[in-house]
C-alpha cells in the first residue's frame, strides 16, 4: 500500500510539473500574441508600406508563415490519427515537447480568424505561432519580417 502511494505521488508530481510548464508555454504565447497585435496596429497606423499579402498559396519558403499551435506533448503523436480531418499540420519540438501546428496562414489577420476556428473546434488553448524558413519565430519578428 505504501508503495502503491508513492508510486501515484510520484505521478501526480510529475503530472504537476506538466501543468505547471503548459501554464508557462500558454503566459507566454499570450504575451508574444498580445505583443504582435500590439506592434501590427502600430506598424498599420504609421509605418505600413500598405502591403498586405493574403494569398496562403503563394507562400515562398522565406517569407513568415503563420499557424495555430494546438497540441503540446512530452512525446510525439500520431499526426495522421490525431488530426484526420485537418491539413497543413506541423510537427515541431521546442523545449524538448512536441508541438502541433494547424494551418498555413500568410497574414496574422488570416491567423486570427484560424485560431478562433481552432478554438471553436475544442482546442481550447490553441494560439498562434510564426515561422520563417521552417525555424519557429517570435509574433514580433513575423511582423517585422512582414514590413521589410
Amino acid at each position: 500500500m505504501r508503495l502503491e502511494r508513492e508510486v501515484y505521488k510520484k505521478k501526480y508530481q510529475s503530472a504537476q510539473i506538466t501543468i505547471e510548464q503548459l501554464q508557462a508555454e500558454l503566459a507566454e504565447s499570450k504575451r508574444n500574441e498580445e505583443s504582435a497585435i500590439s506592434c501590427a496596429n502600430e506598424l498599420s497606423n504609421g509605418n505600413s508600406n500598405g502591403k498586405q499579402r493574403s494569398n496562403s498559396n503563394s507562400l515562398k519558403g522565406n517569407e513568415v508563415v503563420y499557424s495555430i499551435n494546438v497540441i503540446s506533448s512530452n512525446e510525439a503523436i500520431d499526426i495522421g490519427k490525431t488530426f484526420k480531418n485537418e491539413t497543413n499540420v506541423r510537427e515541431y519540438i521546442e523545449s524538448g515537447r512536441y508541438k502541433y501546428a494547424i494551418g498555413q496562414y500568410a497574414s496574422l489577420e488570416e491567423a486570427i480568424k484560424g485560431k478562433e476556428t481552432m478554438k471553436a473546434k475544442g482546442y481550447s488553448l490553441a494560439f498562434i505561432v510564426a515561422f520563417k524558413n521552417g525555424k519557429r519565430i517570435s509574433l514580433k519578428e513575423a511582423l517585422e519580417s512582414a514590413q521589410n
